[in-house]
């Protein structure tokens, strides 16, 4: 994540004003960030996710989706982007039945 105009510090971010048209968010570092939705996350690449929390429950927060459903309309697909120390408001996190049961046991609501 070298691209500096794509790097952002301890600010207040609209997850949404850094979606493409394409709903993919990529190549982006959020650090120490309150990032806002509404949005709906699916990781797919390279992701890394440390040390943030959410406003909300994780019941309400996590969206399962079944390995049989071929593709998911209506979220954000996250590439190549690292969340590190951020707070997230209004967002939710879709993926895998591993996947979710997997963030949910690191994942810190509050």
């Amino acid at each position: 994540m070298a691209n500096d105009d794509k790097t952002l510090r301890d600010r207040v971010v609209a997850i949404s004003k850094y979606v493409s048209n394409q709903a993919v968010l990529e190549g982006y570092t959020f650090l120490g960030c309150q990032i806002n939705g509404p949005a709906i996350l699916f990781f797919q690449s390279e992701v890394r996710f440390q040390h943030n929390s959410f406003d909300g429950d994780l019941d309400a927060i996590l969206w399962e989706v079944p390995l049989s459903r071929p593709r998911v309309v209506g979220v954000v697909a996250v590439r190549n982007c690292v969340f590190d120390r951020c707070r997230l408001t209004h967002v939710g996190i879709a993926g895998p039945p591993d996947f979710i049961s997997q963030f949910r046991a690191t994942a810190r609501e509050t």
